[in-house]
């Protein structure tokens, strides 16, 4: 990982109509242990009738969807083809090894290797063609078209050929497998991260071409199109010589399509996500307070019984009463101190703990712990409800009482050996990625219609014009790493809702 990267990244993005996707990539450091926390406030406005009593702790955790997986080791499409740690290399040298197919973990080794070049190609070619489209705008606007038409070129064909350099490579593998004792499953996952490759391909071939259409002048740009035309096609007649079933039809709803591909890249991307267990904290020592709050009770009212039996020798009504007395406050007493017990624990404990291991469920790789509460501003720290930066029209829209604030905190402890065993014979890992999806449909119930009509005059005369009611959500994020605790960093991302979902999420604060 480059090194003026952050210990931890941040990407907030809308899933879909109704899901947001927090995205947390945690870097590993050199140390044992490695250590961060994070803190997310949520700011919704008392309009949507969200607090304590009508959302719970168990509602959050109930709309939040968890994922955890390794962080795709980076590199760039040169060193792909030929550095020693690609997974190309790698699997030229697991085929070179006599009698490899004999050997299950060898064939376990090759099967990971397919997998891992598909991740780190995906990764590689989103991060290149995202700062090919923004380098190519840059050109454009500083050094006019032509110079933003020959660079675009230029970096388009050197893609292009880099690209096919890896395909041509993988492709010279799947003779090799068609030998004598190769297990199947090695030639299955490689026809399956081959046909996941190709549609990566295909993917990469359309954004080019719309790169090079928009910002390369002619006569390059036919040429240019042309060959990316070509390879689209041979892409996609390859596929089908192959017998492979995924080729997008144009009047057809590609449902098929959609349902192959994503079976895809959920096979492809297996070698990268990790097992989780998750348990409730604390549940041993809160029934050992439970059984010492009975404990106290039961002295108690023994202590009491003792003393209104010495007191009233014969059996009256008096003892009677009293003994009654007695139970109801050993009762309540018993209940007051379970109660008392369990907001101490709520203080000091998580609510849940996730234990992080590889997918064999051999190596424990780390755990997380999380913990959330709802309430008022309270639950913000004076920074945190700096950084949410509300302004006057927030303040009078609620009308000077504040917003529901849910603190949802986070700690993560990963262990830096637990990593080097499982991924031995892989590239380098350097974290993890914590992937969570949060479902904003409790905030939709209350809302008002996201259309609205609106009467104006304007000339003289009565015209109609459509408003549209939004409600934004304003989250703070703090993150702070163990090296240096004290050290916060705080981001902002406001999601605009109407009743329909969410409209845009925006990043205001990096």
């Amino acid at each position: 990982m480059a090194k003026h990267q952050p210990p931890i990244q941040l990407r907030v993005i809308q899933h879909d109509r109704y899901q947001l996707e927090f995205k947390l990539s945690y870097r590993l450091s050199p140390e044992k242990k490695t250590r961060y926390r994070i803190t997310t406030y949520l700011f919704a406005p008392l309009s949507l009738d969200i607090n304590s009593s009508t959302y719970s702790r168990a509602d959050f955790y109930r709309d939040v969807q968890s994922y955890i997986r390794v962080k795709t080791p980076e590199m760039s499409l040169r060193r792909m083809a030929s550095d020693p740690a690609s997974p190309l290399a790698v699997m030229d040298g697991i085929l070179a090894t006599q009698d490899w197919m004999r050997s299950a973990e060898l064939t376990q080794h090759l099967v990971d290797s397919f997998k891992f070049l598909r991740a780190m190609l995906k990764t590689t070619l989103r991060s290149r063609l995202a700062k090919l489209r923004r380098k190519a705008k840059q050109w454009e606007g500083e050094k006019g078209a032509d110079f933003a038409s020959a660079k675009v070129a230029k970096q388009v064909r050197r893609l292009l050929d880099e690209l096919s350099a890896i395909t041509d490579r993988y492709r010279e593998i799947g003779p090799q497998l068609n030998q004598p004792g190769v297990d199947h499953v090695a030639i299955q996952s490689y026809r399956l991260t081959d046909e996941s490759i190709s549609l990566l391909v295909e993917a990469t071939l359309v954004e080019c071409f719309r790169q090079t259409e928009r910002y390369v002048g002619e006569p390059v740009r036919s040429q240019l199109m042309a060959r990316i035309c070509q390879l689209n096609e041979d892409e996609i007649y390859r596929r089908q010589s192959l017998g492979y079933p995924l080729v997008m039809q144009k009047d057809s709803d590609n449902e098929e399509f959609l349902y192959w591909a994503s079976v895809l890249k959920k096979f492809t991307s297996s070698v990268l996500y990790l097992s989780t267990s998750v348990r409730r904290e604390g549940g041993t020592l809160e029934q050992l307070l439970f059984a010492g709050a009975a404990g106290i009770a039961m002295a108690v009212a023994t202590m009491l019984t003792f003393y209104y039996q010495q007191r009233y020798p014969n059996y009256t009504a008096a003892l009677l009463l009293a003994l009654v007395v007695v139970y109801m406050l050993k009762d309540r007493l018993k209940e007051g101190s379970k109660h008392f017990f369990a907001r101490l624990l709520r203080n000091v404990l998580f609510d849940r703990r996730t234990v992080i291991r590889t997918m064999d469920g051999d190596h424990k790789l780390g755990f997380l712990r999380e913990k959330v509460s709802i309430g008022d501003e309270s639950q913000a720290t004076p920074a945190a409800i700096v950084a949410r930066n509300r302004q006057l029209i927030t303040a009078i829209d609620d009308a000077g009482l504040g917003e529901t604030v849910i603190r949802y905190s986070k700690t993560v402890t990963l262990y830096r050996d637990a990593f080097d065993a499982p991924f031995a014979h892989g590239p380098d890992v350097s974290g993890i990625v914590d992937i969570m999806r949060y479902d904003v449909r409790p905030f939709l119930r209350k809302m008002a219609n996201p259309s609205q009509r609106l009467t104006y005059l304007e000339g003289g005369k009565l015209r109609t014009a459509i408003a549209h009611k939004v409600y934004p959500l304003n989250f703070v994020i703090v993150t702070s790493y163990q090296s240096d605790p004290q050290q916060r960093v705080y981001r902002r991302v406001r999601v605009m809702l109407d009743r329909k979902g969410i409209q845009r999420v925006e990043m205001l604060t990096e």
